[in-house]
Order: structure tokens, then sequence, then C-alpha cells
């Protein structure tokens, strides 16, 4: 049989077991980690300001786009068309500053007017004496 020491319970001398990382390199872990956290937070409200669609919770969001699941359990968004309505709500109405001026007939409308104004009467040359 081996020989065992037995170590008083009092003594101050212990093993360790699961010795500790480095601190540095703990501080990067959480640095990264919380950095991942950010892009991640980022990211989902970019989806749901964008495409109308919460990636965490996989779920539409109420918005321009419409998403519709299919048979495989995948979501296909297709943006939605905007009625006539909605379009023409949102057109501002623009107002006129300037006058505008008064439309002038052509030369050749204003001899056409005369003309048809005018009674045309036939001369004779023929001298008959």
């Amino acid at each position: 049989m081996p020989y065992q020491r037995k170590i008083p319970e009092n003594s101050k001398v212990r093993r360790q077991l699961f010795p500790q990382d480095n601190t540095e390199t703990q501080a990067n872990k959480d640095n990264m980690t919380n950095v991942l956290q950010e892009l991640i937070a980022n990211d989902r409200q970019r989806s749901i300001k964008n495409w109308n669609f919460d990636t965490l919770k996989e779920l539409p969001v109420d918005g321009e786009w419409k998403w519709s699941k299919t048979d495989e359990e995948k979501w296909i968004g297709v943006k939605a068309k905007k009625s006539n309505e909605q379009e023409n709500e949102r057109t501002p109405v623009q107002v006129r500053n300037r006058s505008v001026p008064p439309i002038r007939k052509r030369r050749r409308d204003v001899a056409n007017e005369i003309d048809n104004q005018t009674v045309k009467r036939r001369l004779s040359l023929d001298f008959k004496g």
C-alpha cells in the first residue's frame, strides 16, 4: 500500500487544481464579448428599421415590408406597394407665386381670324365698253 501523507485541515498549504487565467486575457475576452453583444444589438435594430423583422424573436414587425411564412418554416419578405391614396396624401400642394403671362396669338392665327371676319369680294378686271 502506497504511503499517503495527510495534510492537517488547519494548514495553509493547498494545491491549486484549476489555475486562474491571466487577468489580461480575461479582460480581453470580456471586452470582445461586450463588443460582440453591441454589434448584435445594432444589427438587430438595423434589421427592425430596414426590413421590419425582429431577428431575435424571429417575428415580423409592422411596417412597409410584408412577411409570410413558407411551408419550410422560412420567412419571405415582400415590400408592400403604396396605394394612390397614400401617395396623394403625402404629395405637397404646390403654390404658384408668380403670375402666368397671357398667351399671345400667332400672326398666322390673327391673319386667319381677319379673313374669317371679312367678306371676300371677287374683282372683275374685264372692261366691256
